[in-house]
């Protein structure tokens, strides 16, 4: 602050008091001592300023120090919470434990009562019989224990302990099933541990396929019809040192097609003479149903074969004959040709004596429905004929 103050030069200039330079130095002193209150005063403003900015900063300082306290209670009441739950949970833990471990005692005492009981029922190795179980009681109906001395095993019956025979199982009743004839255990494990020795791992030698347990076990088994793909046959693979294999019923179809198609050719039809064609062409394969269509047999001593239109029609019809010794002597066809009677060859059967004259058919003497016979003698045969 600057300093303001009159200029005592404007005084009167005597020395008596009153006078100019007496009011100069006055004045100068007072003014002297007001600068001193004024730079007091400014430093104590200074002073309270600071002061001022203190408390505001400190004040800050204790706001945000009750916000964390505040902070800190609420995670001091959270973890309070979780130690409470835990303690909970330790609680529910600690039952369950308590829980399992009566459990297990039980557990043991039913082990325990177990073990035993198959410990006075079984008394392990021993060198000679036992008067008492292994526990010091009497000895129980049934009792078992193995005797080192003898290397048997001996059973009380009550009163005495007997020898146990090797073959016990032969005791024991069996009802024979699943190609096992046997009845009982022992006989029934001999038999199947002797069926297994015959088959090997598999392989089949001639003994064995010479076995008539496998005839009678083919031939006692039930029929199926018709067979399905999935369906399996035994082979014996005379690759692999005739060891026994299996067969699909479908692997064997293809196998017999494949060999059948080199043996025969495809017959190829039209939609002229097979109404199931319906177009034209080089690889149309006749239908099973035309196939079969216009075929007419009758088998027999007398009989024949007729042919569908699509191979001629054409026919075959054989018999038998006997004639007289005079005139010729009319043959039947089995069924009439129905276009012409193109051939007919004879044998003679002849039981007589002397030689008899040749049989003859005269050509032209044979209609659709039969031909006639001459010859000298009485004498019988065969004949056939072909037609249409």
């Amino acid at each position: 602050m600057a300093n303001k103050y009159y200029d005592p030069s404007g005084y009167p200039q005597t020395g008596a008091p009153g006078s100019s330079a007496a009011m100069r130095s006055e004045l100068a002193t007072i003014a002297t001592g007001f600068e001193g209150v004024e730079q007091d005063i400014d430093d104590a403003l200074t002073g309270a300023s600071g002061a001022v900015t203190t408390a505001t900063a400190q004040a800050g300082i204790a706001t945000t120090q009750a916000g964390i306290s505040t902070t800190q209670a609420g995670i001091a009441t959270t973890q309070a919470g979780i130690s409470t739950t835990q303690a909970g949970i330790a609680t529910t833990q600690a039952g369950i434990a308590a829980d399992k471990a009566a459990e297990a005692a039980a557990t043991k005492l039913a082990v325990d009562a177990t073990y035993d009981e198959f410990d006075d029922r079984y008394l392990g190795r021993k060198a000679s019989d036992p008067t008492v179980d292994n526990d010091g009681n009497a000895l129980q109906k049934g009792t078992l224990y193995f005797n080192t001395t003898t290397d048997t095993f001996k059973g009380y019956n009550g009163s005495a302990w007997i020898n146990l025979p090797a073959t016990a199982a032969s005791n024991l009743t069996f009802t024979p099933a699943g190609g096992v004839s046997a009845t009982d255990v022992q006989a029934a494990i001999e038999e199947l541990d002797t069926e297994k020795l015959s088959a090997g791992a598999g392989a089949v030698g001639e003994s064995n396929l010479a076995d008539a347990a496998i005839p009678s076990k083919v031939h006692s088994a039930s029929s199926k019809t018709p067979p399905v793909d999935a369906d399996e046959i035994p082979l014996v693979d005379s690759a692999d040192s005739y060891s026994l294999k299996r067969l699909t019923w479908a692997n064997l179809k293809a196998t017999l097609k494949a060999y059948f198609d080199t043996l025969y050719s495809l017959v190829v039809v039209n939609s002229t003479n097979d109404p199931s064609i319906t177009s034209n062409s080089s690889t149309n394969a006749a239908s099973p149903e035309w196939i079969k269509f216009g075929f007419s047999i009758s088998l027999g001593s007398s009989g024949y074969i007729f042919f569908p239109k699509w191979l001629g029609s054409w026919g075959i019809q054989w018999g038998t004959y006997s004639v007289g010794g005079a005139g010729s002597t009319p043959i039947t066809f089995p069924i009439p040709f129905i276009t012409a009677c193109y051939m007919v060859n004879t044998s003679v059967t002849y039981a007589g004596s002397g030689t008899p004259s040749a049989v003859t058919v005269a050509s032209g003497a044979y209609t659709v429905n039969g031909f006639s016979l001459g010859s000298s003698v009485s004498l019988g045969g065969n004949y056939f004929a072909i037609g249409k």
